[in-house]
């Protein structure tokens, strides 16, 4: 069973942009953030392969691992990365926006892709979704709440 993922959140920190994107632009450490992020792998100075701990729950659990390449523009405050085609199964894209206002620095997330390979009996696929969308959801805010903490 795969699961399509679309997600999108905000947020906001006092310090200028230039502070907040050079910490985020520091990928690895960024991503070190991530709950349940196994240590990455550089496949080169941009690509990396991401590998989490076993999620799931009653009884369904999945293994994720997918790669993604990271372009930096700092000029417009932005850090793209993008599904590496054949590498585990999910791909997984979306792009940070940091962009500076009077009070300090406006940021975004947004990702989108599918994951891959859940095994799941057929009966519970239609339940499985959302719950599976929801672990996501939710590991994703953690990483952005500790993004926050850690540079805002």
């Amino acid at each position: 069973m795969d699961v399509k993922i679309k997600y999108k959140t905000i947020g906001h920190t006092i310090k200028s942009v230039e502070d907040f994107f050079g910490h985020l632009a520091d990928i690895p450490v960024t991503l070190s953030y991530f709950p349940k992020l196994k240590p990455l792998v550089a496949l080169d100075s941009q690509r990396y392969q991401w590998e989490f701990e076993r999620m799931g729950m009653g009884g369904i659990h999945h293994d994720l691992l997918f790669a993604t390449e990271f372009s930096i523009d700092e000029g417009s405050g932005l850090i793209r990365f993008a599904a590496l085609r054949g590498v585990g199964n999910a791909t997984l894209s979306g792009l940070f926006t940091t962009i500076e206002d009077d009070k300090g620095t406006h940021c975004a997330l947004e990702v989108e892709g599918v994951l891959k390979g859940f095994k799941v009996p057929r009966l519970l696929h239609l339940p499985a979704k959302p719950v599976i969308r929801k672990q996501f959801d939710a590991m994703v805010s953690q990483f952005v709440a500790n993004v926050m903490t850690a540079y805002g």
